[in-house]
C-alpha cells in the first residue's frame, strides 16, 4: 500500500536511527529506489524526509555518490525535538 509511511514517520525513524548509533557519521544510506520500497512510498514523499533531515543536519548529499549520515557536529537536533 503506498504511503503506509508519512513523510514525518520516515523523518523520526531516520532520526533515531542517527541518534541511538545505528547509523553512524559517514554510513551511507540505501538507494532512493531501496528506500522507496522499505517504507513503501513514492519517490517524492522520501524526498521530503530527506530534505527535512537535510535541513536538520543529519544527512549530507554527494552528488554521484549517494547520501550519508553527517558528522555529530552538524546536527541540529533542536529543530527535531532531541
Amino acid at each position: 500500500m503506498k504511503g503506509a509511511w508519512s513523510y514525518y514517520a520516515i523523518i523520526d525513524d531516520i532520526t533515531q536511527q542517527i541518534v541511538n548509533g545505528k547509523l553512524s557519521p559517514e554510513d551511507q544510506l540505501p538507494t532512493l529506489k531501496r528506500m522507496c520500497a522499505s517504507y513503501d512510498v513514492a519517490r517524492a514523499t522520501l524526498q521530503t524526509s530527506l530534505a527535512v533531515l537535510r535541513d536538520r543536519g543529519l544527512i549530507v548529499g554527494r552528488q554521484g555518490q549517494g547520501i550519508y549520515v553527517a558528522g555529530k557536529e552538524a546536527w541540529r537536533l533542536d529543530r527535531c525535538g532531541h
